[in-house]
C-alpha cells in the first residue's frame, strides 16, 4: 500500500461494504502485500494473489513498473 492513509482509506469503504452485506452477500476481505515498486516482486505477489488466494479483484498497483511487471501475466490468463 502506498501509505497508511490510503490503506486506512480502503479499510474503511471495505468495512462499510461488508457492513451492508458485502458484494452478492460475501464479505470482501483485503491482502495486502508490499512489492517494494520492484517489477518483478509485483509479479510474484499477482502470482500469490491469483493462485493461492483465488483473487477476484486486485486495487492499489502504485506505478508504470509494477504494473508492467505482471501485465503481461495477467493478460495471458495464467
Amino acid at each position: 500500500i502506498y501509505n497508511e492513509a490510503l490503506k486506512a482509506g480502503m479499510n474503511l469503504v471495505i468495512d462499510t461494504v461488508n457492513k451492508m452485506g458485502g458484494i452478492g452477500g460475501k464479505s470482501i476481505q483485503l491482502i495486502y502485500l508490499d512489492d517494494g515498486y520492484e517489477p518483478a516482486k509485483a509479479k510474484q505477489n499477482i502470482e500469490k494473489l491469483l493462485q493461492n488466494f483465488k483473487t477476484n479483484l486486485t486495487i492499489g498497483s502504485m506505478g508504470s513498473p509494477t504494473l508492467t511487471g505482471y501485465l503481461d501475466y495477467v493478460k495471458d490468463g495464467k
